[in-house]
């Protein structure tokens, strides 16, 4: 299956949909937490549509109060979207905003089931920005997530 689609900058509009999006795993507390961050913190979060207008895909993220770094909260592809660049379209986009607002480094947690799609764009294993005690529990607890860097 072939689709086209394009890029643009998260609008206030579009939050209405979002809202309806499957987010699963998360849980909808979760889900609802990353959207109230994105009305927040809007500049580099971004959608990809569909020919007819419909959301595919959402990247949410979270900068760092003074630009250095930034937190992908979350990156969904509707199901029946997948396995088409969608994904990667979205990352390489905010990758090259974040260059051009002089972010350096990009950072998300995520799953070891996952891991190889960011592996491809660049992104390695860096447990740098949680302290022991967080790593301590998310391998007891979620020993499947991962914390991911890449340096711009």
């Amino acid at each position: 299956m072939s689709v086209q689609f394009r890029i643009r900058p998260l609008e206030p509009a579009d939050l209405e949909h979002l809202w309806t999006m499957r987010w699963d795993p998360l849980p909808r507390q979760l889900s609802a937490f990353y959207l109230l961050c994105a009305i927040a913190h809007p500049r580099y979060c971004s959608i990809a549509l569909d020919e007819a207008g419909r959301i595919v895909g959402v990247l949410l993220t979270t900068p760092e109060e003074q630009d250095r770094w930034l937190y992908v909260d979350d990156l969904r592809i509707e199901p029946d979207c997948r396995q088409l660049g969608i994904g990667t379209a979205l990352m390489k986009n905010l990758e090259a905003q974040c260059r051009a607002g002089g972010i350096e480094l990009i950072w998300l947690l995520t799953s070891t089931d996952v891991e190889p799609f960011y592996a491809q764009l660049g992104y390695a294993r860096d447990a740098s920005f949680m302290p022991p005690m967080a790593r301590q529990l998310m391998a007891r607890h979620r020993p499947e997530a991962l914390i991911l860097s890449k340096e711009l």
